[in-house]
């Protein structure tokens, strides 16, 4: 199956140190977060985007990582999302 072209909407590093790659979405109240963060996780984790990331940041390959910022209507958030934030130095309080 053939993904097409995927635009994360934000690729933020530390030059030759790390890097990570999110997308944000937010979807309805019926829909399971934690699923949705690891879909989008999914799409974005593919050996191209990680080379392409680590060339143009200039960080080692697997120093590229991947997350997705996942709310739904009601402004709950993935604990997955939540998590990686916090683990960015992003307090989930400035965000909602």
């Amino acid at each position: 199956m053939v993904a097409g072209i995927r635009k994360p909407d934000i690729i933020a590093w530390k030059e030759g140190t790390e890097a990570i790659v999110t997308d944000v979405t937010v979807v309805s109240d019926m829909e399971r977060l934690v699923y949705v963060h690891n879909l989008k996780i999914a799409c974005y984790k593919v050996k191209e985007i990680k080379e392409w990331v680590s060339e143009k940041v200039r960080v080692d390959p697997d120093e590229v990582k991947f997350s997705a910022v996942v709310f739904n209507w009601c402004r709950a958030i993935s604990k997955s999302s939540s998590k990686d934030l916090t683990e960015c130095g992003i307090s989930v309080s400035e965000l909602v």
